[in-house]
């Protein structure tokens, strides 16, 4: 038989469980919106020296 303590306990680690599961779904969700920026900007260099219909290339030194 489980005494009141126990069972507060128990909770207490199920909430501890829940709120670990959000805050790890948070971070991924972050983690899913920097990453393309991220490359975008690593790729920065390249992104601008590929024409466009809206910008030609770049001129070469």
């Amino acid at each position: 038989m489980q005494t009141y303590d126990s069972n507060r306990s128990q909770a207490y680690l199920e909430l501890g469980r829940m709120s670990k599961c959000i805050l790890e779904e948070v971070e991924l969700e972050r983690c899913l919106a920097i990453i393309p920026m991220q490359l975008m900007i690593f790729n920065m260099p390249w992104y601008l020296n590929q024409p466009t219909k809206w910008h030609p290339p770049l001129p070469k030194d």
